[in-house]
């Protein structure tokens, strides 16, 4: 998809309508790739070294979002957007070339169905037999919603007449710094109470939300800081919680599932937002999306079902009794 956007810029034959079919693709395409990336993880690395592994996919993943934008920049400046766009289009044809080298054994899968809607049921149904997976996942949809509208659509806007373009992505950078210094902590970290931890990692990420109005870069900063320890906080305890309570031959079919609640709630949350600035005040939502998040996880909090999840530091397949 990048190479197509790459070549319709560097021919200057790029339409709005180009963007958005190319943009659909690849949205179709992450909705594949997501769930079978974080089900490869419990197959490829020994229980021992799966929360290793899990910390440092966030650390990478912080790492580019601190490099990516300046790389970019500069890629930008020294030649043009087309050029950049093609040498991003690169690293995804780098990246295919490693993951071929990767060897996925294959494995049986008893619960396998003739359709994608049979697979379908099999995963929605195993995914309510737990208790927990579309409450936390109602959850995160809330959460995503209310972040990619507040933050993502709004935060820019804010910042053009204040801080400007530069002082936010700095601001913004923080929370990359935060997700990869918090790694290193997390390591050594036993989380027993993973749906806590995910609830207020959530709720941290509701912090810039009141720092950005009225907006200071040191501030939002601050805040973004807080934020990605809040969500490498997150993400590790989802993870753990996902590995241990779902056996293998389940896991990409619950991660589908939570894929699909977190990013069916950001394209929401970005077209509602417009609106609600019309009926109220940017500050106005600002403030409720904040306060709204806190009762979301108040309430998740106060909810049994996901209160009480507990980690034993155990996997599925190793509950199991062995085979006489």
């Amino acid at each position: 998809m990048q190479s197509a956007i790459a070549l319709l810029v560097l021919t200057d034959t790029a339409e709005i309508w180009h963007l958005v079919v190319l943009s659909f693709v690849s949205g179709t395409v992450v909705a594949v790739t997501y769930p079978a990336f974080h089900g490869m993880v419990p197959i490829l690395v020994p229980p021992g070294d799966r929360k290793p592994a899990y910390v440092l996919i966030g650390q990478t993943d912080s790492l580019l979002h601190i490099a990516g934008p300046a790389a970019a920049g500069i890629l930008v400046a020294a030649t043009s957007p087309g050029w950049a766009l093609a040498f991003d289009a690169a690293t995804y044809f780098a990246a295919a070339g490693f993951l071929v080298l990767v060897k996925i054994p294959f494995g049986e899968r008893a619960e396998r169905q003739a359709s994608v809607i049979g697979d379908f049921r099999v995963g929605w149904s195993f995914a309510r037999s737990l208790g927990w997976v579309i409450p936390a996942s109602c959850c995160a949809l809330v959460f995503n919603a209310l972040n990619s509208g507040a933050i993502g659509v709004l935060g820019p806007v804010i910042a053009q007449n204040t801080i400007g373009s530069e002082g936010f992505g700095i601001a913004r950078s923080a929370e990359a710094v935060g997700l990869f210094v918090t790694g290193f902590f997390l390591v050594h970290l036993t989380i027993r109470r993973p749906m806590h931890a995910i609830m207020v990692g959530f709720f941290a990420l509701a912090l810039p939300m009141l720092a950005i109005t009225p907006v200071s870069t040191v501030a939002l900063a601050l805040a973004f800081l807080v934020a990605g320890v809040g969500l490498a906080v997150l993400s590790l305890a989802w993870s753990l919680t996902v590995q241990e309570k779902v056996p293998e031959e389940m896991l990409s079919r619950i991660m589908a599932i939570d894929g699909f609640f977190s990013f069916i709630a950001m394209p929401v949350g970005q077209l509602l937002v417009g609106p609600l600035v019309l009926l109220m005040s940017i500050r106005s939502v600002e403030l409720g999306s904040f306060v709204l998040s806190g009762i979301v996880m108040v309430v998740a909090l106060a909810t049994p079902a996901i209160a009480n999840v507990r980690l034993e530091g155990v996997t599925p397949d190793a509950k199991k009794p062995a085979a006489r």
